[in-house]
């Protein structure tokens, strides 16, 4: 039973990073490059409290409780590379 729910987590996990946001995928991007939230909210030309909603929503969508833990599935899901953050 509990490997049927780790397996149902991971589905979920996979299934959900599939849906993420054009939007939520460009600040993933920016927080794996070591920008903070009040310099992704000024790029973006949004708040800073936006900005923490798309990534509690991020953190949601990987199944995730950190920012470091959903730039390593960003990463894993390849919704970039790490070249990509130069």
């Amino acid at each position: 039973m509990e490997q049927f729910k780790h397996e149902k987590t991971e589905q979920n996990k996979e299934r959900n990073k599939d849906t993420l946001t054009e939007r939520e995928a460009s600040i993933i991007k920016m927080a794996a490059k070591g920008m903070s939230n009040n310099e992704i909210a000024e790029q973006l030309h949004l708040s800073v409290r936006t900005i923490e909603s798309h990534l509690g929503t991020i953190f949601n969508k990987f199944g995730v409780g950190s920012r470091i833990e959903a730039v390593i599935e960003a990463l894993r899901s390849s919704l970039f590379t790490l070249d990509e953050l130069d």
